[in-house]
């Protein structure tokens, strides 16, 4: 959605402050997102919240990314960064295209706002998370754009690196690293097994009872939490946890 004339006057605007998890896992990358959507400054705290947003969003078959904050912001880096991405650029070159999309859509957004919107409330940030194969190289990448933020964009490749973006004050990163360590200790990597195997599995579960967690103390978490697994030599898939992934 563009943003326009009735959200300027109403001062709000649609925001997913999600809760993103990737992980790199040795032949792959997982992706795992809550699924609420709100609208942070409307009089009503509660008016328009939608628990079904789908924010991990494919944009090859093997790279997907995960949507974070004003979703005028988001949808328009996630069109220009799909449009960018159809040679088999290396994660260095994804990096650039990811942080290049993420600030012109941010920058256009600030110019299209109401003077009297609150460009320093908490929300108004946007970010993508992107993770998957490229250059025949797994790596998950992420820039955040808002006010006051100041940080390059992020780049890793190894296994079992991760990110965690949305819930600090909740120590989300933390709460995940520990379901990891023990999924890590308890289970064995299998190549040959997928798109789908236990470790993922239990990955996915891991990152749902994070997000959970996470929703237990703040209400603009919540909702259906989606993920997409991406492995070489299987087809990039997608879905909504449930008890199929325990």
């Amino acid at each position: 959605m563009l943003i326009g004339k009735h959200l300027c006057r109403k001062h709000s605007w649609e925001s997913k402050l999600t809760i993103g998890i990737a992980l790199i896992v040795p032949d792959g990358v997982i992706l795992v997102a809550d699924g609420r959507q709100s609208h942070p400054q409307s009089s009503e705290p509660n008016a328009g919240i939608e628990d079904n947003i789908d924010k991990v969003v494919p944009l090859t078959e093997h790279v997907y990314a995960i949507t974070f904050g004003i979703v005028q912001a988001t949808n328009s880096a996630t069109m220009s960064l799909k449009a960018s991405l159809k040679h088999d650029l290396s994660p260095e070159h994804m990096r650039c295209e990811i942080d290049a999309s993420i600030k012109l859509s941010w920058n256009q957004l600030l110019g299209e706002l109401a003077s009297d919107v609150d460009v320093n409330h908490p929300s108004m940030r946007a970010a993508l998370i992107v993770g998957g194969i490229s250059h025949d190289e797994t790596f998950i990448s992420a820039s955040l754009q808002g006010t006051g933020v100041n940080q390059p964009p992020l780049l890793i490749k190894d296994s079992f690196q991760f990110i965690v973006l949305g819930g600090e004050q909740q120590q989300a990163k933390d709460h995940f690293a520990q379901q990891l360590e023990d999924i890590v200790r308890n289970h064995s990597w299998s190549f040959s097994e997928g798109p789908h195997n236990v470790f993922t599995r239990k990955i996915i579960q891991g990152a749902n009872n994070t997000i959970q967690h996470i929703a237990e103390l703040d209400p603009t978490i919540g909702g259906a939490v989606r993920y997409a697994v991406i492995r070489k030599g299987f087809s990039g898939i997608k879905g909504i946890y449930s008890s199929d992934c325990k």
